[in-house]
């Protein structure tokens, strides 16, 4: 669904998915219509998900895309 919000998160440092899976998947979306957000940390490996729980952007933004 090309209107899906999609916030897509990768350490630069993942030695189990190469940031570079997370690159080519926000590509396709975009030729396919759809507006990926990304979001690659720095000096993060695997375990990205803990900036982004901890980033306060992040929360506005999935609040701002809640149903009801």
């Amino acid at each position: 669904a090309k209107s899906t919000p999609v916030w897509i998160a990768h350490g630069s440092k993942d030695k189990v998915v190469h940031p570079d899976f997370s690159l080519k998947m926000t590509e396709a979306i975009i030729r396919e219509g759809g507006s990926p957000k990304l979001t690659l940390y720095e000096n993060v490996y695997h375990d990205s998900w803990n900036n982004v729980f901890d980033d306060p952007v992040f929360l506005k933004w999935i609040h701002s895309h809640s149903r009801n």
